[in-house]
């Protein structure tokens, strides 16, 4: 497959940037695509997708600084697997022994859900409109790493990555505010 996306690229200087990031950060991006997808060809075809995204754009990208490199490339297979998910998850088939009453009689409170996932809509539009220093930061602590994790990924200080968490917070507080 390094060959097809090689293929795509006219320069040497950007295939051989090309094949260090494929050869550095295949497994990482695998990783971050199968916790999304939840299934190993789905994430395989997330992270098909993220080196063709790669490759369209290797001029711009850099590879001066190795951590965040590999948080560029993470955040584009996470981009790129979350655009997946969200595609497939459009299409809900209800199995057919199922009548309304019985999907329905469930429980749950689809008002409160339907309001969830409103916001979360709202939440993922003020989140695309961010400067990615702080959206980075955000989105690796909502995947469970800890400050100090971001921080070396990041190559800045623990404070910085507290700093542009909270300001990413209160940009997004602002934002779906300013359309109530």
């Amino acid at each position: 497959m390094l060959a097809f996306y090689l293929n795509l690229i006219d320069n040497e200087e950007d295939k051989s940037k090309f094949q260090m990031i494929y050869d550095l950060y295949f497994n990482s991006m695998m990783y971050t695509a199968y916790d999304i997808m939840q299934d190993q060809y789905l994430a395989e075809d997330a992270v098909q997708e993220a080196f063709l995204q790669l490759a369209k754009h290797i001029k711009t990208v850099r590879i001066d600084n190795l951590k965040e490199t590999k948080a560029y490339v993470v955040k584009i297979t996470e981009n790129c697997a979350l655009r997946m998910a969200h595609k497939n998850s459009k299409y809900i088939i209800m199995p057919e022994e199922n009548t309304m009453e019985e999907v329905f009689a469930d429980g749950t409170d689809y008002e409160s859900k339907t309001v969830n996932l409103v916001m979360y809509e709202e939440v993922k539009k003020a989140l695309s409109t961010l400067d990615t220093k702080y959206v980075t930061p955000l989105v690796l602590q909502e995947q469970g790493y800890k400050i100090s994790e971001i921080a070396v990924t990041l190559d800045i200080s623990e404070s910085a990555v507290k700093m542009r968490i909270s300001r990413a917070k209160k940009m997004i507080f602002e934002l779906v505010e300013a359309k109530k």
